[in-house]
């Protein structure tokens, strides 16, 4: 399904240190699955705003869309 393992953190509402630690480690912040999402989309759906925060701040791409054309900003 093409999920990274930082996908599969925002999916499960990881902490912000988690996710940092994934980002540090060379994840990228605007890897995409084989639907489009990016871990963004994931974390705005589930509001999960502290890490939402930080995803943006390391680069992750708010106009990007997935196979429907929804960026993270419509979820």
């Amino acid at each position: 399904n093409g999920k990274t393992p930082l996908h599969k953190a925002c999916e499960v509402k990881a902490s912000v240190a988690v996710v940092s630690m994934l980002i540090d480690a060379g994840a990228s912040a605007n890897a995409r699955d084989v639907w489009g999402e990016r871990p963004l989309h994931l974390l705005v759906d589930f509001r999960h705003e502290a890490v939402v925060r930080m995803l943006l701040l390391s680069g992750a791409d708010v106009s990007l869309a997935d196979i429907h054309g929804r960026t993270a900003l419509y979820y």
